[in-house]
């Protein structure tokens, strides 16, 4: 079942939060969704949103994968995939942006209002795979008519959701891109644990029944930061904090620099630490809000 917005007329706008989507809205499965974990998600809905129109074939689809913290609203975080001469284009691309199950950007999630309790699911929600949501997503994929991508493409979890569906139905998938996607070390996983420490010892975490208007805010912005340092790579770690240390002189318990728009280097070193990979530490991905649907149905592109 599909719910989305009506269609804006025209091709998508470009405003101060980027690309807007074409059509925006819900998916909510037919079926229970079987995990690979053995839990079961009972008609788990998945948001997303699509940018240009769908040709009359059906064979201009790109399918674009989203981060851990991304939303389906692509043309916000991304909005450089779509610039002249770039990878896409909204003159012939049909591109598809589906959240992730677990995330709190319209999909089932955490959130969301358990079925069989009629509470949160809070901290007894299921373990969801990367195969879990490319199976998921290949329902929406079907509910809309579109049986070939001309690509799927995605960073980091973004290009695991890729790998897999390459994998999962590669006669389905034209080609992939897939970015930033290695194998998760020892030490990957032991900062993958102290991650969830940091935010489990914050004591809004309230054993995962947090308020919605009280999160674990300072349990996630160290959860965040040590996240930020395994991102980086050794060499580029050196090259940025050394640079910084080079340029520094620490003078009274503070670090002082000469450098022309580098005051007020005592905030320096965190800014560093939540860098997003873009380069921006504000971050990009947009904040939840509440919409209304109207009914739409494939064909009325």
């Amino acid at each position: 079942m599909n719910v989305m917005t009506e269609a804006q007329t025209g091709a998508p706008a470009t405003g101060r939060a980027g690309l807007e989507p074409t059509y925006e809205g819900d998916f909510v499965l037919d079926r229970h969704l079987l995990l690979e974990s053995g839990r079961m998600l009972a008609n788990p809905t998945l948001h997303y949103a699509v940018y240009g129109r769908l040709s009359a074939a059906r064979d201009n689809a790109v399918l674009v994968c989203h981060a851990l913290s991304g939303s389906a609203l692509v043309g916000s975080w991304w909005p450089e995939i779509f610039a002249p001469g770039a990878v896409l284009s909204l003159d012939h691309d049909f591109v598809i942006c589906i959240n992730l199950l677990g995330s709190c950007y319209g999909s089932t999630g955490p959130g969301s209002v358990d079925p069989e309790t009629g509470r949160s699911y809070g901290p007894d929600f299921p373990l969801v795979s990367i195969r879990d949501n490319v199976r998921a997503q290949a329902q929406l994929l079907d509910s809309l008519g579109i049986r070939q991508l001309r690509q799927v493409l995605g960073g980091s979890i973004g290009g695991m959701q890729a790998l897999e569906w390459a994998m999962h139905d590669p006669a389905r998938v034209e080609r992939a891109a897939i970015i930033g996607v290695a194998p998760l070390s020892a030490m990957g996983l032991a900062l993958n644990h102290l991650q969830r420490l940091a935010i489990q010892n914050d004591p809004d975490w309230a054993g995962g029944h947090y308020l919605p208007q009280r999160p674990p805010r300072q349990g996630l912005a160290l959860a965040r930061q040590i996240g930020m340092l395994s991102y980086k790579s050794a060499p580029c770690s050196t090259n940025v904090l050394g640079a910084i240390r080079t340029g520094m002189a620490k003078t009274h318990g503070r670090w002082t620099t000469p450098v022309a728009g580098l005051s007020g280097g005592a905030s320096i070193l965190p800014d560093i630490l939540t860098t997003r990979g873009n380069g921006s530490s504000s971050g990009s991905t947009p904040t939840p809000t509440w919409r209304s649907f109207a009914p739409w149905t494939p064909g009325t592109h």
